[in-house]
């Protein structure tokens, strides 16, 4: 056999083996993550915001829904076609497969890039999945979200930085910008102090990196439009207060530290600390060193966010500063340990003369021990994860309706698109079910000032009264909502043109109901 043909046959398997472990990567993802019959996390938010995006006949009376988000304009051009023709569910199943599918990719290119063994791979990506965020609620893989595709190719940007391609670099970091603003700025922060504390000749270098950068330019224009847009004037409100609701009222639990439960993120946040440093100080492989290196620049911008609090900046945290290293730090925290055991496995007792002659019996069980128990207990999990995804689709068929369900099949049915509805601002899954325009909701909000002080105004039912200093908790806007007396809801009707108030089924009202059943009446307020 030709030399040749013995390189295209090498060349052949070797993607063979690819293919295979990427697969394998992707179907671990989707035992973990996914489920059946339900919608995941942000996908009642950003899936509806998507389809309306592209037909803005769908639902145009819609408030939030008709508003501008530019960090999400690429996510909408490619998803929002997906969800016009499958619908809500199959549309969101359909991006979470793709989303975990890039991710498994950019989960393969990383592990190639450090070399870390496939097997330990595996099982940090199972462990990781357990749970994602150190602190503030964040993950990298949810459901068919921009913050999955925009992590994906950071993890991508990271192997191509480190393996000093910065075309691609620049490239895959663009997208993941355009994807989700934040992210996509964060990670080139964590990029660039890995960059500077492992490379040697910085002139050198430097001017690789400017010549490279220009992809950043083409691939991460919806970012950089979005940060334009961003930094231009809002017109003549009060932007502080904006953000001061935002931070304090809409999102404590991601960005304000007073409002995390418990103690322990600080214990294991130091020790990661410590960990990276150390590791960072003692090695000398290239791999673990950068991805070291990038740990630390994570923990940085833990620091940074830590500070802001600490000095009662509180709306520069809607920059959410813990988002990234809060996923970062567990996920590469897990590679760092897992790279330093994989070394171990490659020791050569022989080549150290102080290593006495009466230990190289562990050489064995390094070299070869270690190995096998990693497959084995790669594969153990991974069975388990199977397990756990027959178990949820076990449920996914035989979950209970909501109660919501029924009325909002109605409405779907005998109501028209251009009809708003005055309903529990509690209540998140309205879009996708009822397929239908409300007045406000608590967990769509918009995202700059102005319209965040009109969302403000239109989520604590004020009734034409002055807006309160103190907002109410989440149980007090459900409680006062269905407390709305005839009077303010035909206010709220007349003034912001909504022809429906959804009230509980005991509820007596002076309009005229439309449907009624065990838990709701529907009643016209036109």
């Amino acid at each position: 056999m030709k030399l040749s043909e013995i390189s295209k046959q090498s060349r052949f398997y070797k993607s063979i083996i690819a293919i295979g472990e990427i697969t394998l990567i992707w179907m671990v993802i989707i035992a973990k993550l996914f489920v059946f019959n339900k919608y995941i996390g942000n996908e009642l938010d950003i899936l509806p915001f998507a389809r309306q995006f592209i037909d803005s006949s769908w639902l145009p009376s819609d408030w939030y829904l008709n508003l501008e988000i530019g960090y999400r304009l690429l996510f909408n051009l490619i998803f929002g076609y997906v969800i016009d023709w499958l619908g809500f569910l199959n549309g969101a199943y359909i991006g979470r497969l793709i989303a975990y599918l890039l991710l498994a990719v950019a989960l393969f290119v990383f592990l190639r890039t450090t070399r870390l063994r496939f097997s330990l791979g595996l099982i940090v990506v199972l462990i990781f999945l357990e749970n994602q965020s150190l602190i503030a609620g964040e993950w990298i893989a949810g459901g068919a979200d921009t913050k999955t595709f925009a992590y994906a190719f950071s993890l991508l940007s990271f192997s191509y930085f480190f393996q000093r391609k910065y075309l691609v670099g620049f490239a895959f970091a663009g997208v993941a910008l355009s994807f989700h603003v934040l992210i996509g700025i964060y990670a080139l922060i964590c990029t660039a102090i890995a960059l500077l504390l492992t490379l040697k000749s910085w002139r050198q270098e430097l001017r690789m990196l400017i010549r490279g950068s220009w992809p950043i330019f083409v691939t991460g224009v919806f970012g950089l439009l979005a940060i334009v847009q961003q930094l231009l004037p809002q017109g003549e409100v009060d932007a502080n207060r904006a953000w001061e609701i935002y931070v304090e009222f809409r999102v404590p639990h991601h960005v304000l530290p007073s409002a995390w439960k418990g103690d322990l993120w600080i214990v294991e946040l130091i020790l990661a600390a410590c960990l990276f440093l150390c590791i960072y100080l003692i090695t000398k492989k290239g791999a673990i060193k950068f991805t070291a290196a990038y740990a630390l620049g994570s923990v940085g911008l833990f620091g940074i966010g830590f500070a802001f609090f600490a000095f009662g900046n509180t709306t520069l945290l809607r920059f959410y500063w813990f988002r990234y290293p809060a996923v970062m730090i567990p996920f590469l925290g897990l590679m760092l340990v897992a790279l330093v055991l994989d070394q171990l496995t490659y020791i050569d007792f022989s080549s150290h003369p102080r290593i006495p002659k009466n230990l190289h019996w562990i050489q064995p069980i390094l070299t070869k021990g270690l190995p096998i128990l990693f497959a084995l207990v790669a594969i153990l999990l991974t069975l388990q994860a199977i397990q756990f995804l027959r178990v949820k689709y076990q449920r996914g068929l035989h979950r209970p309706p909501q109660e919501t369900r029924a009325v909002f099949d109605w409405i779907r049915e005998n109501t028209s698109e251009e009809t708003i509805f005055l309903i529990d601002p509690l209540i998140i899954d309205f879009y996708t079910f009822a397929e239908r325009a409300r007045f406000v909701s608590f967990n769509h909000s918009p995202q700059s000032a102005g319209d965040i002080l009109e969302w403000y105004e239109r989520v604590q039912l004020n009734n034409n009264q002055q807006t309160p200093q103190i907002p109410l908790s989440r149980g007090e806007l459900q409680a006062n909502f269905y407390q709305l007396d005839p009077h303010s809801i035909r206010w709220l009707g007349d003034t912001y043109g909504l022809s429906y108030y959804l009230g509980l089924a005991d509820q007596q009202l002076p309009f005229e109901p439309v449907y009624q059943d065990d838990n709701f009446t529907l009643y016209a307020i036109e």
